[in-house]
């Protein structure tokens, strides 16, 4: 079985701890800012991931896009409160 890489267990991690974050979001509004950041650092590394472990250069911009947007939107909302 092949290794896991180091960006590969960084997303999978990420990505469970942002499942568990939008579960606690459904009782908790207050995170969703929170939660969306973490899903734009999520897209943002499986942006990384496309382009260094799979070489697929199409689906790496629009996950570093939709991720940057996404965090954007999101700290501009903390911001203005």
């Amino acid at each position: 079985m092949k290794k896991l890489s180091v960006g590969l267990k960084i997303q999978l991690v990420l990505a469970i701890i942002l499942l568990i974050m939008l579960i606690v979001t459904c009782f908790y509004n207050k995170l969703l800012n929170y939660s969306e950041i973490l899903a734009g650092i999520t897209l943002l590394v499986m942006a990384y991931n496309n382009q260094k472990e799979y070489k697929r250069k199409a689906m790496t911009a629009i996950y570093a896009v939709v991720g940057l947007l996404i965090m954007v939107f999101a700290i501009v909302r903390i911001i203005n409160g």
